[in-house]
């Protein structure tokens, strides 16, 4: 279970960087990321752990602590909140293979990175799948060690289909070193996201690393049974309730 005394800590901490944060919102907009010392920075303090499960070393901390979080960092800048919200949307981590999830996530300092555009193609072969495609929209890409990228399943030549008539749609986890980043996020708000296209090119991914939402899950505690949708997407409102309120017209 969640432990309050973790929420509180980890909001006394996000109000203790607000300053420091402040201080290098320049630089985050001018580079379209954030700095390299501030996302460790951020990584050693558990803001990537906000959602992980316990079993694997997070904080496990409920969505209203989390959103708090998220609303406070954006209080210093939004682009800081967004890319530690989508390191959080540890989308199938209770349903992922303890192997991987072992193997990402013993690293206290790991940070990862996702889409969830099913823009790829994942081929089955012997022990797992050959991945290739083009993500749009990965935030902290460049940030991340590890990648989280949605791909349909092929098999035979052609998407393998379930028992609803849909194609079969597994995250791809993979090392960040394996994948291309292309750098395409030339935008007017919310730079330091550094949301840029990644690219993979026929990289083999074991079939351990590979996850989806229908599959069972491994951790049996209730809370992970909330849709992952419903877990995750309110964070975004996190960084809109942060923004001072339009004006009205007269």
């Amino acid at each position: 279970m969640a432990d309050a005394a973790n929420g509180a800590e980890l909001l006394a901490t996000a109000r203790g960087l607000r300053a420091h944060i402040l201080s290098q919102r320049d630089a985050i907009e001018a580079s379209h990321r954030l700095p390299d010392d501030l996302a460790r920075e951020l990584a050693r303090a558990g803001f990537f752990r906000i959602f992980l499960p316990a079993a694997y070393g997070g904080l496990d901390l409920t969505p209203m602590e989390g959103i708090a979080v998220f609303e406070e960092l954006a209080q210093a800048d939004a682009s800081v909140a967004w890319c530690v919200w989508n390191g959080n949307t540890h989308w199938t981590a209770a349903q992922l293979s303890p192997e991987a999830a072992h193997a990402i996530h013993d690293d206290r300092d790991v940070v990862s990175a996702n889409s969830t555009r099913p823009s790829g193609q994942a081929h089955v072969v012997e022990n797992g799948y050959r991945v290739t495609g083009r993500w749009s929209l990965v935030s902290g890409c460049e940030l991340a060690s590890w990648m989280v990228l949605w791909a349909v399943v092929h098999e035979g030549g052609k998407p393998r289909m379930m028992a609803s008539g849909g194609p079969e749609i597994r995250f791809m986890l993979l090392p960040a070193s394996e994948c291309e980043i292309i750098d395409t996020w030339t935008v007017g708000g919310l730079r330091g996201t550094g949301s840029h296209d990644v690219a993979v090119h026929d990289v083999f991914v074991p079939a351990a690393f590979g996850s989806g939402f229908f599959d069972p899950h491994v951790l049996p505690e209730p809370r992970y049974r909330i849709p992952a949708f419903s877990r995750v997407i309110p964070g975004l409102g996190a960084m809109r309730s942060a923004l001072p309120a339009p004006q009205s017209r007269r």
